[in-house]
This record gives structure tokens, C-alpha cells and sequence, in this order.
């Protein structure tokens, strides 16, 4: 938090972490260069390598891995734990991504859950959503209210609404 400006009640552990850090308050970063550049947050905490290094509007959430929303912009009480998750997710909330890619650059996203490697990797307006396996969900749009079970299930569906899709593709 070496250049940090109005940052209070944060704690900023490893080099450059949250170096020019603005507006953020109540929050943890810890990592190199974690939180570097994160912009208006509260109550965020972001843990690994670039973690939500150039944030802004992390509210309530917890991102954790390798790049884990580097630039992630609006997204509030959620938790993307892997490698890239949610790694430039944009207004999201009540969202949980695990795994790998897992809601890399989800967007207009609500109460979903994706769970495996690069599942709802580009989702697209989905909310009360649930994508599990490696790939479900990658590309979905407009989508409410389902479930997609299996490798690369409902991997682009658009414009579907109380349904469930169990098995590889």
C-alpha cells in the first residue's frame, strides 16, 4: 500500500501489494501485487499472485488463486477460489466460481454457482444458475433458473429458463 490513497482499515501483505490502492476500505490483500490497483472497494479480500489487482467495486467478496479477478469490476459477495477465476468478472453478485477459469469473464451474472475448470467461463446475464463440471455453462446467456450437470453441459445455451441438462455436452 506503499502509494495507497484513502485505504483505511485494509492490510496489505507481499511486494506491491495494494501499491496504489484508492477508496478501499475494510479489506485484505495478500499476494504479489494483489490488490494492486483496486479501486473502491469494501470488505474484499483477494489472495495470490495479482488477485484483483486492478479491481474496482469489490464489495463483500473473496477472490483466491493465480490471477483470481485481476480485473474484475463490480462484482459483490461472491467467492471465485482457482487459477483465473472470475479474473475479469464484471457485475456479478451472489456468485460462487471453483476451479480453474471457473467465471473467468462472467458477466450480469446472479446467484449462480459454477463449479470445475472454465465453467461459466463467459457466461453471459444468467442468474439462479448452477453449472457443474469441467466447461458447463461456458457460454451461456440469458439464462435462469437451471441446472447443467457434466462436462461441457448447456456449454452455450442462450435464452433458456427452468431446465436441467445432465451429461457431457
Amino acid at each position: 500500500g506503499y502509494y495507497s490513497t484513502n485505504c483505511s482499515w485494509s492490510v496489505f501483505i507481499g511486494n506491491s501489494a495494494g501499491m496504489y490502492a484508492r477508496d478501499t476500505t475494510y479489506s485484505i490483500f495478500e499476494g504479489t501485487s494483489a490488490g494492486y490497483n483496486t479501486t473502491s472497494s469494501t470488505h474484499a479480500i483477494a489472495l495470490g499472485y495479482n488477485a484483483a489487482k486492478d479491481g474496482y467495486g469489490l464489495g463483500y467478496s473473496l477472490f483466491r488463486g493465480y490471477y483470481a479477478g485481476n480485473l474484475a469490476k463490480s462484482c459483490s459477495q461472491g467467492i471465485f477460489d482457482g487459477w483465473y477465476a472470475g479474473a475479469s468478472a464484471s457485475n456479478c453478485s451472489q456468485t460462487v466460481s471453483l476451479g480453474n477459469n471457473a467465471g473467468r469473464s462472467m458477466s450480469i451474472a446472479t446467484n449462480s454457482i459454477c463449479i470445475g475448470a472454465n465453467s461459466g467461463y463467459t457466461a453471459k446475464s444468467n442468474s439462479f444458475s448452477v453449472f457443474l463440471g469441467g466447461s458447463s455453462g461456458y457460454a451461456t446467456k440469458n439464462c435462469r433458473y437451471d441446472v447443467f450437470v457434466g462436462h461441457a453441459a448447456g456449454s452455450s445455451n442462450s435464452d433458456v429458463t427452468n431446465s436441467v441438462a445432465i451429461g457431457a455436452n
